[in-house]
């Protein structure tokens, strides 16, 4: 599979089933590659369209 900017969310499932497919590739490895991008364009549609809310964040813990 090419990979590619995600725009919805078929798209978006179907680059989830990649990276499961690919994970724990080796780095630096055709697959590793692949890996990396794909995580990559997961986190890009995921910053756009499934936000997390500052609120929901875990806090530092004090120290």
């Amino acid at each position: 599979m090419k990979i590619q900017p995600i725009e919805n969310e078929p798209q978006f499932d179907l680059a989830l089933a990649e990276v499961d497919r690919l994970w724990g590739s080796a780095p630096h490895t055709p697959n590793g590659d692949k890996l990396d991008g794909w995580l990559m364009a997961v986190e890009k549609y995921e910053e756009a369209h499934h936000p997390i809310a500052p609120e929901t964040l875990p806090k530092p813990s004090q120290q």
